[in-house]
């Protein structure tokens, strides 16, 4: 399953979705006027919906607040709480009370307490334990699949003893399966997932940020077995969040610096890791990432070919995209954008009636040459001015060369119609529909699309599941 980012700036109160397609990130949405003193977002099942839905905790004003997501970057308010305590110095997601939901454990570190409790509907939250006898000294707690249980199992780390325990957690109770002292006092960052160890339960990365050193464990029953060390890593990443961004079936890593603004991804497997992505000109000031599912799980992948610069942003265009196939649970990732200097074909001849192949014109085969970058399965959309005769759009493509032409003379949603196209839809003659073809105006906003229409759209050769 793969893995969106939610980046918070504490500073401005501004939060960014993206979505994640073998390591390119994808921007979904863009929020500004959030708080800027959230103490924790964490992601977890807590609405009820496929997606992650977030909570917000601010120590400040011990104010809890649950929200859903919807698919496209927006967020809705689920239930907002008063009173919580301002002390929570973490709170951990994991299932402890069989709920099927998200359940949270609260830690006060000050008063040594933790409070376990489930989720029920839409944020709605029931107390299961209490306990009183926890160290006021552990570090972190995180949790992860360590005894085997099914349920989420805990591993604690104190710093300032270098310790480590492992608990099962059985409806709130928990049973200690393993105790390790002489932990370096210097780990900056743990980060559980799978790794390579091959066992089923949940490894572990620990990173040294002043040694520039990461190390990568198995845990089995609350045993630690050292898988590899590396000893070359920057002293100065921020955050390294675990996820499914594009690698190897095991969890991948996201290594964010903010000093630089910069991110690698890298795919791990028991031997070790690999680049699969490198970004740069990020945000000096994110101030957490959170990893989640924010978009559908199936996908079409465009590379955007641009001769003729569009006069409607990019962005719209795929934000309407996005819009008209969310009802259908695809989510539209973008592989490339390179931008051509052909002259030449940036007014085509194009036979547009029906159907696709043989029957292209020779502008049309000139044009689908122009294919870097594009793997199997991929659809290329080329922006051109304009065509002859002259269309918005046109998704006749040569043979297994899928893609479609978007013009400088477009209604919105035209980049959505064409795709629709290349996922076998046809015209229809109804103003609310995604594939109208009247010439009118549309009357709903997302145009809609039916049933039997999203059938066909998973079961094209383009749509991947991710």
């Amino acid at each position: 399953m793969i893995t969106d980012l939610l980046f918070y700036e504490p500073g401005g109160g501004f939060g960014e979705f993206y979505g994640t397609d073998e390591g390119r990130i994808n921007y979904l949405a863009s929020h500004s006027g959030w708080r800027g003193d959230w103490t924790q977002i964490l992601a977890g099942d807590f609405g009820g919906t496929a997606l992650s839905d977030l909570l917000f905790y601010q120590a400040s004003t011990g104010t809890g607040q649950f929200w859903g997501v919807d698919g496209l970057g927006g967020i809705s308010l689920l239930r907002e709480y008063t009173g919580w305590r301002g002390s929570w110095t973490q709170i951990i997601p994991g299932n402890f009370g069989g709920s099927g939901r998200t359940d949270l454990l609260f830690y006060d570190r000050s008063a040594g307490t933790g409070e376990f409790y489930v989720t029920g509907s839409d944020g709605g939250l029931s107390h299961l334990t209490t306990h009183t006898y926890f160290r006021d000294s552990w570090t972190l707690i995180l949790p992860g699949s360590f005894g085997g249980s099914g349920s989420t199992d805990l591993f604690f780390y104190d710093a300032a003893a270098g310790e480590g325990e492992f608990y099962t957690v059985d409806e709130g109770q928990l049973t200690q399966i393993g105790a390790h002292s002489g932990f370096r006092s210097s780990w900056t960052q743990i980060v559980p997932g799978d790794f390579g160890g091959s066992s089923g339960f949940t490894d572990l990365l620990f990173y040294d940020a002043a040694a520039g050193t990461g190390e990568f464990y198995t845990t089995q029953n609350g045993q630690m077995n050292q898988l590899r060390v590396h000893t070359d890593w920057r002293a100065s990443w921020t955050l390294i969040v675990p996820g499914s961004f594009g690698g190897s079936g095991l969890t991948d890593l996201l290594f964010y610096e903010a000093s630089t603004g910069t991110a690698e991804i890298y795919a791990t497997d028991p031997t070790g890791m690999h680049l699969i992505g490198q970004h740069a000109g990020w945000r000096t000031s994110w101030g957490q990432i959170v990893p989640g599912l924010y978009a559908p799980l199936q996908a079409v992948r465009l590379h955007l070919k641009v001769l003729f610069p569009s006069p409607t942003p990019m962005e719209q265009h795929l934000a309407d995209t996005r819009a008209a196939f969310l009802s259908a649970w695809i989510r539209v990732n973008v592989g490339s954008t390179e931008f051509l200097d052909l002259p030449e074909l940036t007014n085509i001849k194009i036979n547009c009636k029906s159907g696709y192949g043989d029957n292209i014109t020779g502008d049309v085969h000139e044009l689908y040459k122009h294919r870097a970058g594009v793997g199997s399965g991929d659809l290329v959309i080329y922006f051109i001015e304009t065509t002859d005769p002259p269309y918005g759009g046109c998704a006749k493509y040569p043979g297994d060369k899928a893609g479609a032409v978007v013009t400088s003379n477009h209604r919105k949603y035209v980049l959505a119609h064409e795709i629709g196209h290349v996922l076998d839809l046809n015209h229809v003659d109804d103003t609310d529909r995604l594939m109208d073809n009247s010439g009118k105006a549309r009357t709903a906003t997302p145009p809609t699309l039916t049933d039997w229409e999203r059938v066909k759209m998973y079961a094209s050769d383009y749509t991947r599941n991710l």
